[in-house]
């Protein structure tokens, strides 16, 4: 796997997750009620950036080499990554409707569809923070 995939793979999401920290702050001051669910993904999503800049700093050290199967793995985690945070932002767009129906969907349904892809984006960065600990090593 080409180094160069992996550093536009970490750009990319970091990038996505700016973005989607943004949609989510803006939907938390719309629908305030939000605000404790969504600071969970929130705070996972800023971590989540720090560990792809600390990759994207790996990447640019001649020290730190990547073995391939690592690098595979690492490309598919990212891949997946960022269609949760895209999941992430699709879910935030169908509550954002203006009625009360979107308070009461919000309640019906959506705290548990961003509890699920809470749950996605946590083993996504669990798996890409043991890789970083393993390329310490």
């Amino acid at each position: 796997m080409d180094p160069f995939s992996i550093s536009a793979g970490c750009l990319g999401l970091v990038a996505t997750i700016t973005k989607v920290s943004t949609s989510i702050t803006a939907f938390v001051k719309d629908l305030r009620q939000t605000r404790r669910d969504l600071d969970n993904v929130s705070r996972e999503l800023t971590s989540l950036k720090t560990i792809l800049e600390l990759l994207l700093e790996d990447d640019k050290t001649p020290t730190v080499i990547l073995p391939e199967s690592m690098a595979t793995h690492v490309s598919g985690i990212l891949s997946n990554c960022d269609i949760v945070v895209l999941d992430t932002e699709k879910c935030l767009a169908k509550y954002k409707q203006d009625s009360l129906s979107r308070r009461i969907s919000w309640v019906a349904s959506g705290r548990d569809d961003i509890a699920k892809l809470l749950r996605e984006l946590e083993s996504y960065k669990s798996a890409l923070e043991l890789g970083l600990d393993m390329l310490q090593l």
